[in-house]
């Protein structure tokens, strides 16, 4: 089982990286909520691009991929200023047993010029690195593959 090679480092920057949120959290909530309410949002998925094969190497249908979208939790966002593009974490879970839900982190796009276009930059599912997480899939705690996946430590 692998486990965070310095947890003292990661605790520093998950504090950084929460400060960060904080600062734009209201601005960016209303973003996403936004678009996950209103009907003329569209959200589109780049064929043969890292999204589509993760979709497929991780089984998530697109109909899973668009309910993930539409109910997912903001766990986390980024603004870049130079293209103008706005990018979202979000936290989506799946009932797949009466004891079990499987959780799904979708990351999108959208440019502050047309907040009804969205783009599905990857999936990811957290499970398959839990020790990065919380308990809760929504808050990163290890970051110490950022730069390479020799950072972490197998026990």
């Amino acid at each position: 089982m692998f486990s965070c090679k310095n947890p003292e480092k990661c605790r520093n920057e998950m504090v950084r990286r929460s400060n960060i949120q904080e600062r734009f959290y209201s601005q960016n909530i209303e973003i996403i909520k936004a678009a996950q309410s209103n009907k003329g949002t569209r959200l589109s998925m780049i064929e043969n691009s890292h999204s589509a094969e993760r979709e497929n190497f991780r089984m998530y249908s697109r109909t899973q991929l668009i309910q993930a979208f539409l109910k997912g939790k903001m766990i986390s966002s980024s603004y870049n200023k130079v293209f103008g593009e706005y990018r979202f974490v979000l936290k989506y879970s799946f009932k797949t047993s009466v004891d079990y839900e499987r959780p799904i982190h979708l990351i999108v796009a959208t440019h502050k010029s047309n907040l009804l276009d969205w783009t599905i930059i990857t999936v990811m599912d957290p499970a398959s690195r839990k020790f990065k997480w919380d308990d809760t899939y929504e808050n990163q705690i290890c970051f110490c593959d950022r730069n390479s996946t020799l950072n972490y430590v197998y026990n």
